[in-house]
């Protein structure tokens, strides 16, 4: 802030440049009284001082914006004052932002020579790719007397681990540090970081854009964006978390379905394979626990869930099986082997209907909501309508092997929006 104040003393023509705090420090500086800014002066200097001692009552974690607000809260106290006259307050406007423009340039310069004169340090990506320092893709990141070359997609990655830090799919955002000296990126460093993302079209990331228009606040970003944070936790948890840790999970949705848990999986069914398999539906099961309760987006979440993994089981119920293949007693003798059945639908390429006249069994599909909500004032024997109605519904699932959980969800899906059947497959793009 000295900066500052001393190009504003410049812009007056002051004999003598003080800093608020200095011993013995005069009230304001002696300024020539033919200088044309002899009217403005004392209040220039009154406006350092005010800018100097409330710097020192208010408490900000982001120093950047703590200059900003202190610099225009002192100008807005004159521009508000009642007792300075009009030519006054523009006059002061005129030297606030002359003095402005001036700091403006003269840190212009300082970024400048910094990015000519301080030493490359480091020349790689993260994974030891060589960077051009003219790519377009690739920042230059000033810190420490020190450059440091980051390819975007790695530098959006490190942001993103950050302020979307979530143990326990419970958020708790982190402020972005260098990897390689562990300082944390001041707001100018994310602002241009985030300017150069704009520029690269390829590297365009919806976290980095929300965590802007936020200011780079963590709290306001964790509490504004709350849902999207815990659904993109969780999408990341799915698609990079290894075999092993999830493998347990597969099994617990498997079991928890009334299709799929009739399917017999070989203990040596290899573990990576399945989970690859399983990644998509173990999202959604994952969102529909650990997301936020009570959204029209887990209710729809939960009917895919389930018409999908019905599906999967119809296709192939033999998935999982250890198939085993004797030898022939011929001439040609061939050893005996075995293989796994792990022939699927791929979890993208299953098919929803929503339209009843498409639906084989949509004469069972009986909606229950039609016949509760149906008007009972000259019908005597609703009571027994609604009971009959049900109870044949029953048994005609019995007779066709339905279950009466498949019944109800084929009901409620069928009272969804088309649009369910053609985004459902956008989810984890």
């Amino acid at each position: 802030m000295k900066t500052f104040f001393l190009i504003l003393q410049k812009c007056i023509d002051s004999k003598q440049i003080t800093y608020p705090g200095s011993t013995f420090e005069p009230i304001y500086a002696a300024t020539d009284s033919s200088s044309p800014f002899s009217d403005v002066a004392p209040y220039i200097h009154l406006l350092i001082q005010q800018i100097h001692y409330t710097s020192l009552r208010l408490k900000f974690k982001n120093k950047y914006i703590k200059q900003a607000y202190i610099k225009f809260a002192a100008l807005n106290f004159f521009l508000t004052n009642i007792f300075i006259s009009n030519e006054l307050k523009e006059r002061i406007i005129q030297v606030f932002c002359e003095a402005q423009n001036k700091y403006f340039a003269f840190t212009k310069f300082v970024n400048m020579y910094r990015y000519k004169k301080w030493p490359l340090v480091v020349t790689n990506d993260l994974t030891l790719n060589p960077l051009s320092i003219n790519h377009p893709a690739t920042f230059v990141l000033l810190q420490n007397k020190s450059k440091y070359l980051f390819g975007m997609r790695d530098l959006i990655n490190i942001i993103e681990s950050s302020i979307c830090n979530a143990p326990g799919f419970f958020l708790e955002p982190l402020s972005p540090k260098n990897p390689y000296n562990n300082q944390k990126l001041n707001t100018s460093t994310l602002c241009n970081i985030y300017f150069k993302m704009k520029e690269n079209v390829c590297n365009f990331s919806l976290i980095m854009h929300l965590y802007f228009l936020e200011g780079f606040a963590k709290q306001h970003f964790f509490i504004n964006n709350e849902p999207f944070l815990r659904e993109y936790a969780i999408k990341r948890y799915i698609y990079n978390s290894p075999s092993q840790t999830l493998y347990n999970a597969v099994k617990i949705m498997l079991t928890g379905n009334y299709h799929t848990n009739k399917l017999i999986i070989h203990e040596e069914f290899p573990k990576d394979v399945l989970v690859d398999i399983f990644r998509p539906y173990l999202f959604y099961f994952y969102a529909i626990h650990y997301n936020i309760k009570g959204t029209e987006k887990i209710h729809k979440y939960k009917l895919m869930l389930h018409i999908k993994l019905r599906k999967f089981y119809e296709y192939n119920y033999l998935f999982g099986r250890k198939i085993c293949l004797a030898a022939r007693r011929k001439k040609n003798k061939k050893p005996a082997t075995s293989y796994f059945n792990s022939n699927h639908i791929n979890f993208y390429n299953i098919p929803i209907n929503t339209n009843p006249n498409l639906n084989p069994n949509s004469n069972l599909n009986l909606n229950l909501n039609s016949i509760l909500n149906q008007n009972t004032n000259f019908n005597p024997n609703f009571n027994y309508k609604i009971k009959s109605n049900v109870e044949m519904s029953l048994h005609l699932t019995r007779s066709q092997n339905l279950d009466t959980d498949e019944l109800f969800y084929n009901n409620e899906f069928n009272t969804l929006d088309e649009e369910y059947a053609t985004d459902y497959d956008t989810d984890d793009n």
